[in-house]
């Protein structure tokens, strides 16, 4: 039962501050993301939430619209962070106080700590709950490739000295958030432990991810293929620890040792040039193929036509892509890093492997490349466990048993 509050909307009012869209301007396009509109709709689809959402999102300019009964707050980016960097974030935190004192919220949520908007804590008495996304500060330290060093790094990109100034920047501030905050909200053990590491003095609440409706309401469920020619499948994004060089080098691994009668797919990047530079690996040598972003209903398209699934990161927290693969039944391998063991167990519902290790990786898929019951019982496994995991109703249920937690200690 939801906690009614006496305001104008006889309602509880949250306020949330993400940093996309969510469903202002929605087109679902990014590989695993769209979690955050996903659960926003969700929430207006239940009959029995008694919230009214405002959302506050990164935009080319400070705007104030109303679509289909919901605000929606544009919060002008900072553009060339590295020019004048404390007068645009003084602008932009004086944006943030002026949504909040326009929206008069019961709650604010803020999903992630990598934007400024967790400093709102500055700015307003009203109970704020940080939603852990990424953590940069310990994303940092995973952030290259195994044997380029940071000197390297800029050596051979210069712009990339500029993005790291920024990035430690931002870290400075994120150190301040968790410092600061009252309220977490998370959902892996990883995010768990840095938060009791980073803010001991935060209570953590436990919530999952919402995914995406297209792979919940897929009809379809994998099964394994019967071709000798082999998909393997992986959905990255351009971020640098995704891991693009490890596709090319376990690519090149396994034809070697297994042979050549395989292509490996890789989703949601438009090139892994730089990749094929610092590894001196060509991409057709090795049978990888690049295909750019791709939409919810392609990703079911794509995971029904291969074999298995890959993600190579060095550092994660709850990888989407991992997620929503398991949802639709393909055999996953994920390297084991950050929160990714409280999505997999290993060789139960889908194989760990160590970071970094391209011959253990190439092992583990011709494992279940020449194994079809292990690949079913893995899939299988895999599903059952992540679709308890992202229950939307048992998602919402807990998102609404937080706010109604807050705003009684309000």
């Amino acid at each position: 039962m939801v906690y009614l509050l006496c305001n104008q909307y006889d309602k509880m009012k949250i306020l949330w501050f993400t940093g996309g869209t969510s469903l202002y301007a929605n087109k679902n396009t990014y590989n695993g993301g769209g979690w955050v509109a996903s659960l926003q709709q969700a929430l207006i689809n239940n009959p029995n939430t008694d919230v009214v959402i405002e959302v506050a999102f990164p935009w080319h300019c400070n705007m104030q619209d109303n679509v289909d009964g919901v605000v929606y707050y544009g919060i002008k980016r900072m553009l060339k962070p590295f020019i004048c960097y404390n007068r645009k974030q003084k602008a932009e935190y004086e944006r943030i106080k002026e949504v909040v004192d326009r929206s008069k919220p019961d709650i604010i949520h803020v999903f992630g700590t990598e934007l400024s908007y967790g400093m709102v804590f500055k700015m307003t008495n009203i109970p704020v709950v940080i939603h852990l996304q990424g953590i940069l500060g310990c994303y940092k330290e995973f952030w290259l490739p195994a044997g380029l060093s940071w000197i390297k790094y800029f050596i051979h990109d210069p712009r990339k000295l500029i993005s790291q100034i920024n990035l430690n920047r931002y870290i400075k501030r994120e150190f301040e958030i968790f410092q600061n905050s009252r309220y977490l909200m998370g959902r892996t053990c990883w995010d768990r432990s840095n938060a009791a590491l980073m803010a001991p003095q935060a209570t953590y609440f436990y919530c999952s991810e919402m995914l995406r409706p297209c792979i919940y309401n897929s009809c379809r469920i994998w099964q394994p293929r019967n071709n000798i020619h082999k998909v393997i499948v992986s959905v990255i994004s351009p971020a640098i620890y995704k891991g693009g060089d490890v596709i090319l080098k376990t690519a090149e691994v396994l034809k070697k040792f297994w042979g050549d009668d395989f292509e490996w797919q890789v989703y949601g990047i438009d090139d892994l040039d730089y990749m094929s530079r610092l590894t001196d690996i060509k991409l057709n040598e090795v049978n990888v193929s690049v295909r750019g972003v791709i939409d919810a209903k392609q990703l079911v398209d794509v995971v029904m036509s291969a074999d298995v699934f890959v993600h190579p990161s060095y550092i994660e927290n709850s990888p989407n892509t991992v997620c929503e693969a398991q949802v639709l039944g393909i055999p996953v391998i994920a390297t084991n890093v950050g929160g990714v063991s409280s999505l997999i167990t290993d060789m139960e519902d889908g194989i760990l492997v160590p970071s970094h290790d391209i011959y253990m990786i190439a092992a583990k898929l011709k494992l279940l490349l020449e194994n079809v019951e292990l690949s079913m019982s893995l899939g299988e496994k895999g599903r059952k466990r992540a679709l308890l995991r992202h229950s939307p109703k048992v998602i919402v249920n807990n998102i609404l048993d937080i706010y109604n937690k807050l705003v009684k200690i309000r």
